[in-house]
């Protein structure tokens, strides 16, 4: 047995030592050889990035990175003897350029590897304003990121001036020459990290200016080819309102611009100001002028209604403000509510009123128009009972059994006046001759495969569906 004792190294190390007895009492502490690095994969990345790395070498065990300024190494993993993982946190300001890796274990520092920190490529998010006229001067901000260092590119007919450059924006003055080409232009910047896409900047005429409109005037519902001379009208939009609608607008030339003119039915009457837009601005109006036009029926709906009933109806047609309603003897109006294409109102139809078509004309400060007809129908039916209300299928073959339905206005009552009933089929229907009618009779044929239920029964006609009662199929 050999016994000593073992004095501390002047550097504590961490970790398993080989140690072995020697003569004369001696111990011998056997350290790992030193780390030494091989390769690692990727060698650079971009500010602000995380970089996974894969570090190979030798004597790697229990290692240690040591980075450079500006990296952090998290996630270390050592694999084997001769791997280690991590990924490397690159600060958002960490130095440009290579920066050294090395790893530390009980057998001391490896040699370093180069790692290179790049500048990320500068992006371009936006730019305001994104217009200017020509010959004018427009301060512009332009956003985005990696920004420091950067140098604008513009094209040639655009002069910039006072520039200040921050990480995130850059603020200008352009300046497009008087004869710079209308449209777009691209606006990038280029960095050390390289050249960023493009925004774009969009250089417009002056304003437009409208000399003459012509035909300067149109009926309400019409519609007018028009002709607007003036200069600067490359790229117009017509601004017209008030019930007009600018359709087929073709700009001729910079001093011509043609459109049809669409006047809604409800059009405001009078002058309106019609203006041209274009990229350069809004000119100044000229006058065109909305006249009044006889008004047209086109429909009315629903068109009939029973005696002694008071029917809500609306009128179709156009240039119908202001009308007055020219009704049927035996049927009056009320609550009366015109737009220009477009007439609500409760016609209350006396229980003397004409029954059959009868004619409906409107008139207006534009004329009197068109007549639509409007049928008066007998009054809706009513039932006030069922006999029997209700019958049982037979157990083979078919059966067939009289219903009389009992109640007021069943004039005009039909077979399909009556609902459908599943293995139901009526027939012999029995009506009494006159009007009025009060009751009517009708035979329903039932099979052993007719539907079981209760069904609401009604009647249909002419005048309306009655009110419903049970009726019941066992």
């Amino acid at each position: 047995m050999v016994t000593g004792k073992l004095a501390p190294l002047a550097t504590p190390c961490v970790g398993f030592m080989a140690v072995s007895a020697g003569a004369g009492g001696r111990f011998t502490v056997n350290l790992p050889p030193p780390p030494a690095l091989t390769a690692m994969n990727p060698t650079q990345g971009l500010q602000g990035a995380s970089v996974p790395v894969t570090i190979t070498g030798t004597a790697l065990s229990n290692g240690t990175l040591a980075v450079g300024t500006g990296i952090t190494a998290s996630g270390v993993t050592v694999v084997s003897d001769t791997q280690i993982n991590a990924t490397l946190v690159l600060a958002a300001n960490a130095p440009l350029g290579p920066a050294t890796v090395a790893v530390t274990t009980l057998g001391g520092t490896s040699n370093a590897l180069t790692f290179t920190i790049n500048p990320p490529p500068p992006v371009l998010t936006g730019i305001a304003p994104n217009t200017g006229a020509t010959g004018s001067s427009v301060p512009v901000t332009i956003s985005g990121s990696f920004l420091t260092g950067a140098t604008l590119i513009v094209p040639a007919d655009i002069t910039v001036s006072g520039v200040t450059v921050g990480a995130s924006s850059i603020t200008a003055t352009f300046a497009p020459a008087a004869n710079a080409a209308l449209g777009a232009h691209s606006i990038s910047v280029t960095t050390a990290g390289g050249t960023s896409g493009a925004v774009t900047f969009n250089v417009i005429p002056p304003p437009p200016v409208i000399a003459l409109i012509a035909p300067a005037a149109g009926l309400q519902g019409a519609s007018v080819p028009v002709s607007i001379t003036g200069s600067f009208l490359t790229g117009g939009a017509i601004v017209v309102g008030g019930g007009i609608t600018a359709t087929g607008v073709t700009v001729v030339s910079d001093t011509q611009i043609n459109a049809t003119f669409v006047m809604a039915v409800n059009a405001t009457l009078g002058a309106h100001t019609v203006s041209v837009t274009t990229l350069g601005g809004t000119s100044a109006a000229a006058s065109f002028t909305v006249n009044q036009p006889p008004p047209t029926l086109t429909g009315i709906a629903p068109a009939q209604g029973g005696q002694n009933s008071t029917v809500p109806v609306t009128f179709s047609g156009t240039f119908l403000t202001g009308v007055t309603l020219n009704l049927p003897a035996g049927i009056t109006a009320t609550a009366v509510v015109a737009t220009g294409t477009q007439i609500t109102a409760n016609l209350a139809i006396a229980a003397t009123a004409t029954l059959g078509t009868n004619t409906i004309s409107v008139t207006t400060g534009g004329g009197t128009s068109n007549s639509v007809n409007f049928t008066v129908n007998p009054p809706a039916p009513a039932l006030t009972s069922i006999q029997p209300t209700s019958l049982t299928r037979p157990g083979a073959g078919s059966s067939t059994t009289t219903v009389t339905f009992n109640g007021a206005n069943l004039d005009g009552t039909t077979l399909a006046s009556f609902p459908v009933m599943p293995g139901v089929t009526l027939s012999n229907l029995q009506i009494p001759v006159g009007t009025r009618i009060s009751q009517v009779k009708v035979d329903f044929t039932l099979t052993n495969t007719t539907t079981r239920a209760t069904y609401q029964m009604t009647i249909t006609t002419a005048g309306g569906t009655s009110n419903a009662l049970p009726f019941t199929i066992n």
